[in-house]
């Protein structure tokens, strides 16, 4: 049993969405149709490297344990023989979490500019300051 992390969750099942989306596209009709195999640990760890564990040179992946939680929470469903499938619940939530990053990437993003620029805004206001004023003490 490996430690799993709630951010390695959250990432795991964005995955999941991700390699649905691939081959289905958009929507839920053919979520049953798509199989995971909880042995694709190493091609899973490719995109989320924290999933790998190397201990006195054995190699195990989190996969196991991410499906059971995963399962537990209805987000997959565990099909036996080390298959699962991504439930609707897995896949809208899978969305959400998705979008909300992107949300705040874009909001730091935004704030990073802001302050990267400080410099420049602050000359901009002032120059605009100064041409209102000339403005109206000239006009």
């Amino acid at each position: 049993m490996s430690k799993i992390t709630c951010q390695m969750t959250k990432e795991f099942l964005i995955l999941l969405k991700n390699l649905y989306y691939q081959k289905y596209g958009y929507g839920t009709r053919h979520l049953n149709k798509h199989l995971f195999c909880e042995i694709s640990g190493a091609e899973f760890s490719k995109f989320i490297p924290s999933m790998k564990k190397v201990e006195n040179g054995v190699t195990s992946y989190s996969t196991t344990d991410l499906v059971k939680e995963l399962d537990s929470r209805g987000y997959v469903k565990d099909l036996g023989n080390l298959r699962f499938t991504l439930t609707e619940k897995g896949y809208l939530t899978a969305l959400e979490l998705e979008s909300s990053l992107y949300e705040n990437i874009k909001r730091f993003k935004f704030w990073d500019v802001l302050k990267s620029k400080s410099d420049l805004m602050i000359s901009s206001v002032v120059s605009i300051i100064l041409f209102i004023l000339g403005l109206i003490i000239g006009g």
